[in-house]
């Protein structure tokens, strides 16, 4: 039986879910974790940073946002090699909203 062209992008999208929920060790932990590590530490850093008035975000940190947007470009360059079950549009959609949401420059 042939899969239509939906029935493919929903196998590909739950095998990505499950990935990020249930890692494999290897690659997908690896990506999962630096994903995971992104997002903690920018939500530290917010938490730490802001007060009443302001919102500190990792990406404006004079120092630590260049760091890193290496920090994002390096794991997005990882994506391009293995990545097991884990989709590499999926994954950087991800990528780019926790930038987004921390004003860190995203790479193209």
């Amino acid at each position: 039986m042939r899969l239509t062209n939906d029935q493919v992008y929903a196998r590909q999208k739950n095998l990505h879910l499950f990935a990020r929920t249930s890692p494999q060790p290897g690659y997908e932990a690896a990506l999962v974790g630096m994903l995971r590590s992104l997002a903690e530490y920018c939500l530290a850093y917010r938490e730490a940073g802001s007060d009443e008035e302001t919102e500190a975000n990792a990406g404006e940190d004079g120092l630590f946002g260049e760091y890193l947007t290496d920090y994002v470009r390096t794991v997005k360059m990882l994506m391009n090699g293995e990545r097991g079950r884990l989709d590499g549009n999926e994954f950087e959609s991800e990528l780019r909203l926790i930038c987004e949401n921390h004003k860190i420059d995203f790479p193209e």
